[in-house]
C-alpha cells in the first residue's frame, strides 16, 4: 500500500486508471487479495456484496479543514439534543472521521465512541484535554485480523500501533479521572470483523455490544 496509489490525482491532473480499491481491500483487513477474505470473515461474501463495497471507495482529492467540519458538527449535536427534548446523543465515529470528532465540541454529547480511528489523540493533547473535561465516557472499537494480522503486509502494524494508541489513551483518560474503554472484539469472543464492523454479518452482535455498554452508563 503506498500514497500514490490512494490519491486521484497526480501533480493536480487527473491519473489514468482507477486508484485505491485493492489497497483499501488489503489495508482495511478484509482479505490479502479481492475476492478472498481471511479464515472466519463475516464480510458478505458473493459478487454483490464486492460490488457495493468498491462502489463505497473515495480516492483522496485533496485536504479538508477538520475545524470547519468540527465546528459543523458542534452545531449538529446541539441541534439533535433541542430536537429530543434535551437529551444528549451518543456521537458515533469511524476512521477517518474520528479526528474530526475528537475536535468537536462535546457539550452536547452524552457518549463518543471511535470505531477504529487510524490514531487515539496524543495522551495530554488538546483532544486529550478537551475530552476529559467533558466528562464523557470515550470507547474506542477495533475487529480482527490485527494482533493475528499477516506479518509480511504493512498495513497489519499500522493497525496494532492504532490499538496501542487507544490503550495508552485510555489508560492515562481513567488515570486522570476519565472514563474511556477500548474494546477488541477478538477478546469478546466475536471474530471476524474488518475496518468495517458495522456492514458485516455479525453487525447485531457488534450493536448489542456496544448498547450493553451504554445501558451500563445508564444511556
Amino acid at each position: 500500500m503506498t500514497s500514490d496509489a490512494l490519491d486521484a490525482k497526480d501533480g493536480g491532473k487527473s491519473k489514468d486508471y482507477m486508484p485505491g480499491d485493492q489497497a483499501w481491500y488489503t489495508h482495511f483487513r478484509i482479505g490479502r487479495v479481492a475476492p478472498e477474505t481471511y479464515e472466519d470473515s463475516q464480510f458478505p461474501a458473493g459478487d454483490r456484496a464486492q460490488d457495493q463495497f468498491f462502489r463505497q471507495m473515495t480516492p483522496n482529492t485533496g485536504s479538508f479543514d477538520v475545524k470547519v467540519n468540527a465546528d459543523a458538527l458542534t452545531h449538529v449535536l446541539k441541534d439533535a439534543r433541542s430536537m429530543a427534548g434535551g437529551k444528549k446523543a451518543v456521537f458515533i465515529a469511524h476512521s477517518q472521521g474520528c479526528t474530526v470528532a475528537v475536535n468537536t465540541s462535546m457539550e452536547d454529547a452524552a457518549a463518543l465512541v471511535l470505531i477504529e480511528p487510524g490514531r487515539a489523540p496524543a495522551v495530554d493533547s488538546e483532544q486529550f484535554k478537551a475530552l476529559l473535561a467533558s466528562k464523557i465516557p470515550v470507547i474506542f472499537y477495533y475487529g480482527d485480523y490485527i494482533a493475528n494480522g499477516p506479518k509480511d503486509i504493512d498495513s497489519t502494524k499500522f493497525w496494532q500501533e492504532s490499538l496501542a494508541s487507544a490503550r495508552a489513551f485510555a489508560k492515562a483518560f481513567n488515570d486522570q479521572g476519565g472514563d474511556a474503554q477500548v474494546v477488541s472484539l477478538p477478546d469478546e469472543g466475536i471474530h471476524g470483523n474488518s475496518h468495517f464492523m458495522f456492514e458485516e454479518k455479525n453487525n447485531d452482535q457488534v450493536a448489542d455490544s456496544l448498547i450493553s455498554r451504554l445501558n451500563a452508563k445508564g444511556l
